[in-house]
């Protein structure tokens, strides 16, 4: 759900099934946000997922999602 709200730019929509899951988000589920925040220039809204994201992820298994980061912060 997450990615098909992101992809349709309903990102709050999006943001609101991570917060309801039963499970913390996984790599898989921040990648698809970042990439959604990416895709609609929703650079603001990414700001605030960023931190949050890391938190989760593990450099060694999940790299790209430190790609999407720098790509959203400008950096990369």
């Amino acid at each position: 759900m997450v990615d098909l709200f992101g992809k349709s730019g309903q990102l709050e929509e999006a943001y609101e099934v991570t917060k309801t899951l039963k499970f913390e988000p996984n790599f898989v589920i921040w990648g698809s946000f970042l990439s959604a925040f990416k895709e609609h220039k929703q650079l603001d809204m990414a700001e605030r997922m960023i931190e949050r994201s890391l938190r989760v992820i593990k450099p060694e298994n999940d790299g790209g999602i430190y790609t999407l980061v720098c790509d959203l912060n400008g950096k990369g």
